[in-house]
C-alpha cells in the first residue's frame, strides 16, 4: 500500500532534542520587524547595495515564440511568451510563461534545479518536469519555467554545478543575485502588466531551494512549495563547508555570510510568515539524490537523530516560533527517485488552489487587471 504521511504537530515520535543549527531569528528575537530587517539585509548581500529593496528591472518579453516542446504537451496554449532577463557580472537568463486556453489569472514560478541544461525538454525524464508542469498548466495557471544560472550567455549548461561553485568564487555573495533576479524582474513585470501583486513558485531539487529562498526575500510569493530541495544544517551547518549527507556542495548552498545573515529554517519562516502567505516542503522518503534518508546516513551520527526524528525536530521547532507561520512539511512516499512525485505535483495543485485564489491584505501591490 502507498502511504502518503503529512507531518502534523501531533506526530508522537520521541525526538531527541532540536539538533540543527541555531536559527538567527529564534523566537526570543523573531518579530513582523524583524523579518523585514533580516530581508532587507539579506537583498543587500546578495546585490552589494544598502537599501534593501529588490530592483525594479524587468525582462524583455517576446509574445508568441514557438512551444519549446513542440506540442507534446498535450495541453491547448494561449501563447508561450519568451522572457530574457539581463542579469548583474554580465549574466543573461531566458525562461518561458506558458498560458493555458483556459488561464485562471494566477501566474506560477517553476525552476527544475541543476539540470544541466537550459533546455526544458531535453532534462532528464525522471525528474518528472513535464508532469508536473502539465499539471499546473492544466488547473489554469501560467508557468514561468526559469532556469537557475548558466555560466554565460548562449551556453546550455542551466544549473551546471561546477558553474555556481566558480560564480560564487568569482563574485562571493553577490552571485546570489543571479538566483534571484530571473523570478524577481518576471514578477515586477507581470505587476506592471495586469497581475494581481501576488504569486505562487515550484521547485524539484535546487529549484526547491530556490522557493525557499525567493519566498523569503520577496513577499509577492504567496504560496510557496518546495520540493526536495534542502534541509537545514546538512548542507551548510556552520562549521563545515561540506556538511553531512551530500556530495560535491552547490556554491549558493554555501554562502557563509549570506547564511550567517538567515538560515534555511530563518529562510523558510519568512517565506511562510504574512498575511495569506503558505508555505509547502515536500522531501521525499526514497529520494536517491538529497535530502532523504538514504543520505542521512553520517548526518544521523553527527545529529544523533534518524532523519524521521530530525526533519519532525525541525518541524515542531518552526510550529513554535515567536511569530506565526503557516509552514508544513509533507514526506512524499510516492516519489521513486529525486523527482515532482504525481503526488507532489497534485499537492502543489491543491495548495495553489486553495490560497491563489483572493487578494491577500497587506501583501504586494495589487495591480489593476
Amino acid at each position: 500500500m502507498i502511504r502518503i504521511l503529512a507531518i502534523i504537530a501531533a506526530l508522537l515520535f520521541a525526538a531527541p532534542a532540536f539538533a540543527i543549527d541555531a536559527p538567527v531569528l529564534d523566537s526570543a528575537v523573531a518579530s513582523p520587524s524583524a523579518i523585514a530587517t533580516t530581508r532587507a539585509a539579506l537583498i543587500n548581500n546578495a546585490y552589494g547595495i544598502s537599501t534593501g529593496k529588490l530592483p525594479t528591472t524587468q525582462p524583455t518579453v517576446t509574445q508568441g515564440v514557438s512551444d519549446p516542446w513542440g506540442g507534446s504537451l498535450g495541453v491547448s496554449l494561449l501563447r508561450v511568451d519568451q522572457y530574457a532577463s539581463t542579469l548583474g557580472h554580465g549574466q543573461t537568463n531566458v525562461g518561458f510563461v506558458y498560458y493555458p486556453t483556459a488561464w485562471n489569472g494566477n501566474y506560477i514560478s517553476f525552476s527544475p534545479g541543476h539540470i544541466e541544461t537550459c533546455n526544458w525538454p531535453s532534462a532528464s525524464s525522471g525528474y518528472q518536469l513535464k508532469q508536473a508542469l502539465v499539471a499546473l498548466l492544466t488547473a489554469g495557471y501560467a508557468v514561468f519555467t526559469t532556469n537557475m544560472p548558466n555560466s554565460a550567455p548562449g551556453v546550455d549548461n542551466c544549473g551546471d554545478t561546477g558553474v555556481h561553485v566558480t560564480l560564487f568564487q568569482t563574485y562571493g555573495d553577490s552571485a546570489m543575485q543571479l538566483f534571484y533576479d530571473p523570478i524577481v524582474q518576471a514578477m515586477n513585470y507581470w505587476d506592471a502588466h495586469g497581475g494581481r501583486g501576488y504569486y505562487g513558485m515550484t521547485g524539484l531539487s535546487g529549484g526547491g531551494w530556490t522557493t525557499n529562498s525567493i519566498a523569503a526575500v520577496d513577499p509577492r510569493v504567496l504560496v510557496s512549495v518546495s520540493i526536495a530541495g534542502w534541509l537545514p544544517g546538512i548542507v551548510f551547518n556552520g562549521t563545515s563547508p561540506t556538511g553531512c549527507g551530500v556530495g560535491a556542495p552547490d556554491g549558493e548552498q554555501q554562502a557563509v555570510d549570506y547564511f550567517t545573515i538567515a538560515g534555511y529554517l530563518d529562510e523558510a519562516m519568512m517565506g511562510a510568515t504574512g498575511a495569506g502567505r503558505a508555505y509547502v516542503q515536500i522531501l521525499n522518503v526514497n529520494d536517491n539524490c538529497c535530502f532523504g534518508p538514504a543520505q542521512f546516513t553520517t548526518c544521523a551520527t553527527q545529529y544523533g537523530e534518524s532523519w524521521y526524528q530530525y526533519t519532525n525536530a525541525y518541524f515542531r521547532q518552526m510550529q513554535s516560533w515567536g511569530v506565526p507561520n503557516s509552514f508544513n512539511l509533507v514526506w512524499d512516499y510516492v516519489a521513486i527517485q529525486h523527482q515532482i512525485s504525481s503526488f507532489a505535483a497534485a499537492l502543489a495543485v491543491t495548495t495553489f488552489n486553495t490560497y491563489l485564489h483572493a487578494p491577500p491584505t497587506g501583501v504586494g501591490v495589487l495591480a489593476a487587471h
